[in-house]
């Protein structure tokens, strides 16, 4: 049986509610380095919405990039 890496509704986050949980994540694993696909997979969301979730946290400065991986932002 395969093992959830996330609850149920996961896949039914709001932007906002994504957000919040990449963020909370990043915080817990300070060493997290993920590429948007593996991101999408985790959090169990469309690509496209993992990547408008994701390029706002890098503009907003809690995220940071080198254009494929996504590491918690050192500022």
């Amino acid at each position: 049986m395969p093992q959830m890496l996330c609850p149920p509704r996961c896949g039914r986050f709001n932007e906002a509610e994504l957000g919040e949980r990449v963020r909370a994540e990043f915080r817990e694993m300070p060493g997290l380095k993920l590429t948007l696909v593996q991101a999408s997979r985790l959090f169990d969301v469309d690509p496209i919405q993992c990547e408008r979730v994701f390029s706002s946290l890098v503009v907003n400065g809690q995220l940071a990039t080198d254009g494929r991986m996504f590491t918690r932002s050192l500022t």
